[in-house]
């Protein structure tokens, strides 16, 4: 099943593929002391879901850079103007309304899905407390997996929030940040109505799963 909607996901290609090389060999490698884990849980074809935690401005570029495929973000709306904004049309970045149900982007996020495509969602819409609470929770991440019935990869980002914190203009070089990909979590095994009892039931099992992956990344973090 197919919606209109605006553009479906990764614009051009070589770009991307050339922009996460880049940062993937040089860039993220050489300014950070990053690492990676469980990449193998990301299922190497088909539509699907990356759900993490959202704490710094690191953690939407470090994603797209250490992710074994390319994603397409759901990013707030305000960010897609100059230079920046240009830069994320041509990486395939989906701008979304915050504060209210956006549409457009759920269904371009969808089509993305659709056709195969990963799509990246920060649930707690804004950057949260550190922890990784969760007490702010979009639903958005709960209807797209239903209405796709795409799996969704918990992500959690540790050490971003250190290394580029609220009060800096800067990320500070050479902090440990570590980007942990979870077991994949299949809400729905087919495509299925998005009723509003069923989102919020997905909802509350997304979020749950997502808070006990970032607490055990966070054990692991420490040791």
């Amino acid at each position: 099943m197919k919606v209109e909607a605006e553009g479906a996901g990764l614009e051009h290609p070589r770009f991307v593929a050339a922009v996460r090389t880049v940062g993937r060999r040089a860039l993220l490698p050489g300014y950070l002391r990053l690492r990676v884990a469980g990449d193998e849980n990301v299922p190497a074809e088909g539509g699907l879901l990356l759900a993490a935690n959202h704490t710094s401005f690191l953690d939407g570029p470090v994603l797209f850079g250490v992710s074994p495929r390319p994603v397409t973000f759901l990013i707030k709306a305000e960010m897609f103007d100059g230079v920046i904004g240009w830069a994320l049309r041509q990486l395939g970045q989906v701008p979304v309304k915050r504060g209210t149900p956006d549409r457009t982007a759920l269904l371009t996020a969808l089509n993305a899905l659709h056709s195969g495509q990963v799509v990246g969602i920060f649930p707690e819409g804004s950057r949260g407390r550190q922890g990784g609470g969760f007490a702010e929770f979009e639903r958005g991440i709960a209807w797209l997996a239903l209405r796709s019935g795409a799996p969704v990869v918990p992500v959690a980002i540790a050490g971003a929030e250190q290394a580029w914190p609220r009060d800096a203009k800067l990320p500070k070089p050479r902090r440990p940040v570590t980007v942990y990909f979870g077991a994949p979590l299949r809400p729905v095994d087919a495509p299925a109505a998005a009723t509003r009892k069923r989102v919020a039931a997905v909802s509350d099992t997304i979020r749950q799963a997502l808070i006990e992956h970032l607490e055990r990344a966070q054990e692991i973090q420490g040791q």
